[in-house]
């Protein structure tokens, strides 16, 4: 999971950093003074949500009247922490056995679809789809060696 937050974070940070600097041309278009410090932000997975926190200050001025913000906190539905769940179960099942069982797995998650693709240098590409919300995640597994004597 941490490989995913990871990845998240690596992909929307210069849409986080972006909004912090709109926010500050649009408040100064509107008259106020800013001070804003911004010094990144952490991504939580979650069950059923994913959470963005920034490690930031923002202090308006405007006549004379001061507001101070920080932290901002921004929570969405996803069920990518559920399908990453999963995915790791396919995983580890390839890893140990050399085989994972995607119709046994969906028996037991009945919320997701998992599509399974063999290319011809024997790698595999699964994609995992939350019937619901339709969100997907796919990823590639190579083909591995049983070692001898199992």
């Amino acid at each position: 999971m941490q490989d995913l937050k990871q990845e998240i974070k690596n992909y929307i940070s210069s849409n986080v950093k972006e909004c912090f600097d709109k926010i500050t041309k649009n408040f100064n278009k509107k008259g106020y003074k800013m001070n804003v410090d911004y010094n990144g932000f952490e991504v939580e997975l979650l069950p059923k949500r994913i959470i963005v926190q920034t490690d930031s200050k923002i202090s308006l001025t405007k006549s004379d009247e001061t507001t101070k913000q920080e932290n901002f906190k921004i929570s969405f539905s996803s069920k990518l922490y559920e399908i990453a769940s999963v995915v790791q179960e396919l995983v580890n099942q390839e890893a140990r056995f050399c085989y994972s069982e995607n119709l046994g797995i969906m028996l037991i998650y009945p919320e997701f679809n998992i599509d399974k693709l063999r290319t011809g240098d024997s790698t595999i590409i699964y994609t995992v789809e939350h019937k619901d919300s339709k969100e997907k995640f796919r990823f590639a597994v190579r083909g591995c060696v049983i070692p001898p004597g199992i």
